[in-house]
């Protein structure tokens, strides 16, 4: 099975090189389409860097490393049909696709690129492979927001040089890279209704009606005389001498031995569970950090990002106006968004 769809696969790259489409490839092996498809794009999205052609010889070991290494990756037996794991597999592609391909260099010099330019593909390209990399929810929106930044900075550039298309194009991108930092807040973030949810206890039954007991003499009720303690009298008797080399008695510290002492030294008694425990609220604590951290540089961002984007509105000709503001939109409802999930 595993090398059925390695010939599967290595069929849809020989095609693609040749010219044919993604969806070409896709509708001859429907079976395998969802595992296809992300491998495929990210192959096609490497070629688009038009500056870049690799020789015959290079591309042909390139791909007989590819096919090396992912069969190196694949586990005998796993939930996956022929043991595929696509999201580590995508990963996987996707540096293979860079670095053999096209080449560390390329990548490199894409770091830069512009939309306008052949290696901004390349650019996307390698962001998504930082992205699938980043296995830390927290560090997975702060990496979001950091290429949203990216994407204003590009805006700004593409509207000075008047280049309607981009400008429309990476606003596209600027909302869905907001919009990932909102899901994956909200993935990590408690929500806001969890945080004042009061528990109101279920109102108790009606007592049963017990009839009144009859009417009793009440007792009478003798109070004694107060009893006055006699006071001891004083101690007398010289305290007892100590012998020298005898053992003395061990000092009682003050509340020593007392129920429900919690010292470190009872914690490491009580065995790893009660460091376990110790260890998951430190963790906590520093995952609350982060996110307070995430959502000063969100609110700042979201004050500063927009107002550059207005900006450039009021300065841009008629022509730039409706993507600029398009670009607002996006940058306007994105941080929202994000910081809904990020109420205290």
């Amino acid at each position: 099975m595993k090398h059925e769809f390695n010939d599967i696969l290595n069929d849809c790259l020989e095609r693609l090189l040749k010219g044919d489409g993604l969806e070409q490839c896709l509708s001859r092996y429907p079976d395998h389409a969802d595992e296809l498809e992300p491998l495929l794009r990210t192959s096609l999205m490497a070629r688009c860097a038009a500056s870049v052609s690799p020789s015959a010889e290079f591309r042909t070991r390139a791909r007989r490393d590819f096919q090396r290494a992912l069969a190196e990756v694949r586990p005998a037996k796993t939930g996956w049909s022929f043991g595929w794991q696509p999201r580590w597999a995508t990963a996987l592609v996707a540096c293979l696709v860079l670095f053999l391909v096209i080449g560390s260099s390329t990548v490199a010099a894409a770091r830069n690129s512009l939309p306008d330019q052949p290696l901004y593909q390349v650019k996307l390209a390698a962001e998504n492979v930082r992205v699938t990399f980043t296995t830390s929810k927290i560090k997975k929106a702060e990496l979001y927001a950091e290429l949203a930044d990216k994407r204003i900075k590009e805006i700004a550039v593409m509207a000075d040089q008047g280049k309607r298309q981009e400008v429309e194009m990476v606003a596209g991108l600027l909302r869905a890279s907001l919009m990932n930092v909102a899901m994956t807040v909200a993935e990590e973030a408690p929500e806001p209704a969890e945080a004042g949810v009061l528990m109101v206890p279920a109102p108790a039954p009606a007592p049963t009606a017990v009839p009144a007991p009859t009417q009793a003499p009440a007792p009478r009720i003798t109070i004694p005389p107060p009893v006055i303690a006699a006071v001891p009298a004083p101690i007398t008797q010289a305290p007892p001498a100590i012998t020298p080399g005898a053992p003395r008695a061990a000092a009682v510290q003050p509340g020593e031995g007392e129920p429900g002492d919690r010292s470190a030294e009872a914690k490491i008694q009580n065995g790893p569970a009660e460091l376990a425990s110790d260890s998951k609220i430190a963790r906590n604590g520093t995952d609350k950090e982060k996110l307070a951290k995430l959502k000063i540089n969100l609110l700042r961002h979201a004050r500063e990002n927009p107002e550059t984007l207005r900006e450039l509105l009021q300065n841009s000709p008629p022509a730039m106006r409706a993507a600029l503001l398009k670009a607002i939109a996006a940058a306007d409802d994105g941080y929202r968004e994000a910081l809904k999930h990020l109420k205290d």
